[in-house]
């Protein structure tokens, strides 16, 4: 049931191979960018680890050109996209302006939602464009790195990015509870609800943030 997204870490074994042989045909293009169909959503695959793959993540780039004509392919579809590297973030990596002309693209386009990770932490914005703008037909984003290894709460000091630059607000940030996020894609809509680990009575799970939107 798993449709993944290459990651930094997968990288540190030659061209993601291990990635490559668990999930198999799952794992998708070897370009690490691909597109699929679940229910009436249209689900994209990009590959945010600029440095690594052809041609980079810059508009013109190979990626770029791909991802322009799938959306051009598809241009009313409920859309939602998984890359790695979040595009904004309040953690302690901060936004990433490697995947800044995709998501630019993916906002002028109206792709709903985007869902991100690499920090350590969960965290959901509003749906903003390409500049970080709110904006009613922008696409959400929210950052999930909270599937198993320890979680981050930055404090101060310990996220430098800060002194250089500043990051959109966002409207729920988590650091200090695993948990996951779950996603109902219905046709022309979508629900949201984070199950955050010891977060109810006694230290069970609870559903700390939840919210429904339209689509398409």
């Amino acid at each position: 049931i798993t449709r993944p997204a290459l990651g930094n870490q997968e990288y540190k074994v030659h061209d993601a191979n291990t990635f490559r042989d668990y999930f198999g045909p799952r794992a998708g293009s070897q370009t690490g960018y691909w597109a699929t169909d679940l229910g009436t959503w249209r689900v994209i695959v990009l590959n945010s680890n600029c440095t690594t793959v052809q041609g980079g993540c810059a508009e013109g780039s190979p990626q770029w050109n791909w991802l322009a004509q799938e959306l051009a392919e598809n241009p009313v579809r409920c859309t939602i996209a998984l890359w790695h590297h979040p595009r904004w973030s309040n953690g302690i990596a901060g936004a990433d302006a490697r995947t800044a002309d995709l998501v630019r693209l993916m906002a002028d386009r109206g792709v709903d939602v985007g869902l991100s990770a690499h920090e350590a932490d969960y965290e959901r914005f509003r749906r903003l464009d390409g500049r970080g703008v709110p904006a009613s037909a922008g696409i959400r984003t929210f950052v999930v790195g909270t599937g198993g290894q320890a979680v981050y709460q930055p404090e101060a000091g310990n996220a430098a990015w800060r002194s250089r630059q500043t990051s959109a607000g966002s409207e729920h940030f988590d650091g200090r509870h695993n948990g996951v996020l779950e996603l109902e894609l219905a046709p022309g809509s979508y629900q949201w609800r984070f199950h955050a680990v010891g977060a109810g009575p006694g230290g069970a799970a609870a559903v700390t943030d939840s919210g429904v939107s339209t689509c398409g």
